[in-house]
């Protein structure tokens, strides 16, 4: 593998840094051995616009994943999906929350969430391959609505072709990263993601 390039975009207290740090830590037990990762916070901890960027494979240097060279984004809500779509590749994936969570920049300046269907049809005009995956009624299934983010990364896994970690792995990585009791509900919900998109 040369290249293998992952951004994860959503609002602060969705996860987004929790799905980096499995991210990481399940490459790195797949014997990934050059892994880079970086995070931008928007203007508010919780709220505000979150980033993650995580590339993977020997060609890899700096943190910043850029404008077109993503091969996958994975948007834990429509509108830090869209924000963050120039990032996309070509023949990239853009895989998204049936999830509308306005951020903190939306409230404090009154701007009106847009509908669904109009940002669904900006990213199907921006990218050929578009997912979207009702995480917060899939995570609700399998127990606790908290875990969306981990259905998503399931749902990434099996629905984009040729990602470059092991489903084994991830759960690995769960087990590691999280506290026992939460462990089996995200295993859990990583493989409802898993069923989603497979």
């Amino acid at each position: 593998m040369d290249k293998f390039e992952i951004v994860v975009a959503g609002v602060g207290g969705q996860g987004v840094l929790l799905l980096g740090s499995l991210l990481d830590k399940a490459a790195r037990f797949d014997g990934i051995k050059t892994i880079v990762g970086s995070e931008i916070h928007g203007m508010a901890q919780r709220g505000g616009p979150l980033v993650s960027y995580t590339r993977l494979g020997e060609d890899v240097f700096g943190p910043i994943i850029s404008v077109g060279c993503a091969d996958v984004i994975i948007g834990l809500e429509y509108i830090e999906g869209l924000r963050n779509i120039e990032r996309l590749s070509k023949h990239g994936c853009m895989i998204v929350s049936d999830t509308k969570r306005p951020s903190s920049t939306m409230w404090l300046t009154d701007s009106p969430y847009p509908e669904k269907e109009f940002v669904l049809a900006a990213m199907k005009k921006a990218a050929d391959n578009v997912l979207v995956v009702n995480a917060d009624k899939i995570a609700g299934t399998a127990g606790n609505i908290r875990a969306s983010n981990v259905v998503m990364l399931g749902a990434a896994v099996a629905g984009v072709e040729g990602f470059p970690i092991s489903q084994e792995s991830f759960m690995d990585a769960i087990r590691m990263t999280l506290p026992e009791k939460l462990v089996d509900i995200n295993i859990k919900a990583f493989k409802a993601g898993v069923e989603a998109t497979s």
